[in-house]
């Protein structure tokens, strides 16, 4: 799930029933000097409110099928099908299966998609509205009409784009079906990833096979030159003197001292 939603947090219920700041009391604050300046701890604390209902995405999504459900207040059938949708999810987690939902707003206001995720949604997660991985997630998935819900895998592989008629036909039943595919597309992954490591073993095999290839030549190259050369060694009273000499050069000759 790293992939769809990489370094990323997703907003609560809590996190939309937080009190608002309003504008026009800020402003009366202002202009009845009662403002004051900010302290890091005033800033800290904003910070830490600010961020209040919001979890990391890896938090809660790790390691589970989760549906992607692309809906909004003022669609009809998404009103029909969205207590479906909270039957099932109410019930996979009686039963403590691995299953999330993440509800990606197509509201055209935040105020509409506050109060249609407060008032009808179930407690799971949300992608925070107005943000770009909304529109990033709809290109992806091609969505062109809501209600629409994607199933994918702890990768973010799809298991299918009819998470909608499944559970309408099949009801809960139809997430067994959702954890074979996941089997299937995880050992499809690890096969894949296990090529792709044995390819990689090949490869660098090869190179050392290559590299010691060279250097057994040189030292083969280098010692056949050695058989051909003479080692004359000449001692002084101070030093010691190595000479190479070609075997072809030596002229041996008695001197008589």
């Amino acid at each position: 799930m790293a992939a769809l939603f990489k370094d990323m947090k997703l907003a609560t219920k809590e996190y939309y029933s937080k009190p608002k700041k309003i504008p026009d009391e800020e402003r009366l604050t202002v202009q009845l000097g009662l403002e004051h300046e900010k302290t890091e701890e005033d800033l800290r604390r904003e910070e830490e409110e600010k961020e209040q209902g919001m979890v990391p995405a890896a938090d809660v999504l790790n390691d589970k099928i989760v549906g992607l459900y692309f809906s909004a207040g003022w669609c009809p059938p998404c009103q029909l099908f969205t207590p479906m949708l909270c039957d099932l999810y109410l019930e996979l987690k009686n039963r403590s299966a691995s299953f999330e939902v993440v509800f990606v707003s197509f509201d055209k206001k935040e105020e509409d998609m506050i109060s249609y995720y407060k008032e009808k949604h179930c407690d799971w997660f949300a992608v925070p509205f107005g943000i770009p991985k909304i529109e990033e997630l709809r290109e992806k998935f091609g969505i062109t009409a809501v209600p629409k819900l994607v199933i994918v895998n702890k990768d973010g592989e799809i298991i299918t784009q009819k998470g909608r008629k499944e559970i309408q036909d099949k009801g809960v039943i139809c997430y067994r079906n959702w954890e074979q595919i996941a089997t299937t597309l995880e050992s499809k992954t690890s096969q894949v990833q296990d090529e792709d490591a044995d390819q990689s073993k090949e490869v660098t095999e090869g190179k050392i096979e290559t590299a010691g290839d060279k250097t057994k030549s040189k030292l083969e190259t280098t010692g056949d030159k050695a058989k051909n050369k003479f080692y004359i060694l000449f001692q002084c009273k101070h030093s010691t003197f190595l000479l190479f000499v070609p075997a072809d050069k030596i002229r041996i000759q008695n001197v008589n001292l």
